[in-house]
């Protein structure tokens, strides 16, 4: 195995030297079209990476989407340290499913890879129970489940459908995962639900209709509105006041049994996050160890009380309708600081202002109105709190994540977005 000329801004990997040609669309198109075929070549008339999880010298996974003989199909590969693809192989190959054209799986021995055609996955076992749905499933709804739609899907960890009947109404949505965090979940929508029930307010959660043990499966009743995500300007104000007013809500609620602690933002979680960013972009050593140096000496114990976290604030996480927020996907949930939540949001803000996808004057009206809306219902943490909490949450969770899922925007400002993480901490940045 050879390596291959670097295409990304991040410095070679000598333990997966296959890492660039991996994420490189066009060659994995040629790759798949030459080996993954039952019958022979292929023709493929499209691939897209979707997703990439990248532990330096450890493991890459990407998750591609092809286009051929007129269908869309799903496949995973992970890359391997060289000798140790053979042996993750012969493994794969044991119960696997049909996927008609392209094979379950395929040894790139070469490149030291394995690649796995959805619904087969190196861990998710029961995937097929999307495609192929049980009855004693499909008869849980009225009309009936029939078919699924993938509408995300992280390889050997959990994915997500959602569930239609003949006309393709949506029913359900339906995660499956790797472990038992589907049965902890169900337990925390319920218990988050009940203690909703008894306050008056606009915050909404998504009902847990059932979780079905053997197949590893959350079903979630669907929700209807508009994601804030896809909200333009001035609704996009208003859906951002409604996420902070939502969010001190949730903050106020009582903490789920089970709920395990927030660990994301802690001392030794911030140095890693530093020696990975280091490892990968060694030209920006001195900007990733200043800012976890200054975090860890300015970390102090948080004057509130620990509140269930959300864990992954977002505005695709946020759906509105009317004036009414839907919080989903809390498999992030927590107990930890407010400051964290909020941080993180205002982390993101910032993000997309460095990247060139908002206006510093947008950012800083989305930052102000879900401030606002936080403080209508629940006091704001202390300042010098939600200024740690958002510096680091650009290092743990922006900067950290524009490595290990590869974000090449994300790469391509990553030095400002570590000065500016510093900024916000000792003076309050620019917002």
């Amino acid at each position: 195995m050879s390596a291959v000329t670097p295409s990304i801004n991040l410095a070679s990997d000598a333990l997966l030297p296959q890492r660039d040609l991996l994420l490189d669309a066009k060659r994995v198109a040629r790759l798949l079209a030459s080996q993954l075929g039952t019958s022979g070549p292929l023709a493929i008339d499209s691939c897209e990476r979707l997703r990439t999880k990248y532990r330096i010298g450890d493991s890459l996974r990407v998750l591609h989407s092809i286009r051929t003989g007129g269908s869309d199909f799903i496949v995973a590969a992970r890359a391997f340290p060289e000798g140790r693809s053979k042996r993750a192989y012969e493994r794969a190959l044991v119960g696997t499913i049909n996927c008609g054209p392209l094979r379950p799986v395929m040894h790139a021995a070469e490149l030291e890879t394995v690649f796995w055609t959805f619904p087969n996955d190196r861990k998710l076992s029961r995937l097929q129970s999307l495609s192929s749905i049980p009855k004693e499933l499909g008869q849980l709804f009225v009309p009936a489940w029939t078919r699924s739609r993938v509408v995300a899907y992280a390889p050997e960890k959990c994915a997500t459908a959602q569930c239609l009947d003949e006309r393709l109404n949506v029913l359900a949505y339906a995660k499956i995962y790797e472990g038992n965090d589907g049965q902890r979940m169900f337990g925390v929508y319920n218990s988050l639900r009940r203690s909703l029930s008894s306050v008056a307010g606009y915050l909404h959660l998504p009902r847990a209709i059932a979780y079905v043990e053997a197949d590893r499966m959350l079903l979630l009743e669907p929700v209807e509105g508009e994601r804030i995500a896809d909200l333009q300007v001035p609704n996009l104000l208003y859906g951002y006041e409604r996420l902070g007013a939502a969010l001190a809500m949730l903050h106020g609620l009582p903490l789920p049994e089970g709920l395990p602690l927030f660990k994301r933002l802690k001392v030794k979680r911030l140095q890693q996050a530093a020696r990975i960013i280091c490892q990968a972009r060694p030209d920006i050593q001195r900007e990733a160890q200043d800012l976890a140096s200054e975090l860890t000496a300015r970390r102090e114990s948080p004057a509130e009380p620990p509140v269930c976290l959300h864990g992954d604030v977002h505005p695709k996480n946020a759906v509105l309708r009317s004036d009414r927020l839907t919080l989903i996907d809390l498999d992030q949930a927590g107990v930890g600081a407010p400051a964290a939540d909020l941080g993180s949001l205002l982390a993101s803000l910032t993000y997309n202002r460095l990247i060139g996808l908002l206006s510093p004057a947008v950012a800083h009206e989305l930052a102000g109105a879900f401030l606002k809306g936080y403080s209508s219902v629940r006091e704001l943490p202390e300042q010098t709190s939600l200024r740690w909490h958002t510096a680091a949450a650009l290092l743990a969770e922006r900067a950290l994540r524009a490595v290990n899922r590869i974000r090449p925007e994300g790469l391509g400002c990553l030095s400002e977005l570590l000065i500016e993480a510093n900024n916000i901490l000792r003076s309050g940045g620019k917002g």
